[in-house]
């Protein structure tokens, strides 16, 4: 009975601590967010040209940027954890989320999924202008970064609907483009 208690009292314990924790990682987040600096991290399995694009695809000026975000590469207190998986694994993981990328709010450090798959081949739904087909694998990149980074400030998809112009970026655009907008990384 004695050696129960105990168990228990440790228990306890253990989950006032797991709570705690959870709170100071919401507190950090709400604190990034307001000061709109986005410190982040690559996997170690990120090779050097997905970092390098990712980052600058991040800083696109048309892209969260203009709107007074930074994002912040670091090794140390990062909120968002950065990976390329390909479309099997992100499947496996998350089961509803056939051929798309995904951001994990359930962990901390937050994690961002990127289809590898999706970024060496881009969907048919992505459609460019013709103009700009050969543009159209670093537009869907970009967008696909703005895109999940977006999700990390706390923006969700918008409802699909016909519209006059470019897609917003935060619009589901690996799955859909045309005949509802034009594909977009700006935000």
């Amino acid at each position: 009975m004695m050696n129960l208690k105990i168990c228990h009292k440790k228990n306890v314990i253990l989950l006032k601590k797991m709570k705690l924790q959870k709170l100071k990682d919401q507190a950090y987040y709400l604190l990034c967010l307001k000061k709109k600096q986005i410190p982040y991290q690559f996997s170690e399995s990120v090779s050097k040209k997905k970092r390098f694009l990712t980052n600058k695809y991040l800083n696109e000026p048309t892209g969260w940027v203009s709107k007074g975000y930074t994002f912040i590469e670091t090794n140390e207190k990062p909120l968002v954890v950065v990976y390329f998986e390909p479309n099997k694994i992100i499947s496996k993981k998350y089961n509803d989320l056939e051929k798309l990328s995904v951001t994990d709010f359930s962990t901390f450090p937050i994690r961002i999924y990127f289809n590898k798959t999706n970024w060496l081949n881009p969907p048919k739904p992505f459609i460019v202008k013709s103009n700009l087909k050969k543009k159209r694998k670093e537009m869907y990149r970009k967008y696909l970064v703005q895109h999940e980074f977006g999700h990390v400030l706390g923006f969700g998809h918008p409802s699909l609907s016909l519209q006059s112009g470019k897609c917003d970026v935060m619009l589901q655009q690996t799955k859909w483009t045309e005949p509802y907008c034009e594909a977009n990384f700006s935000v």
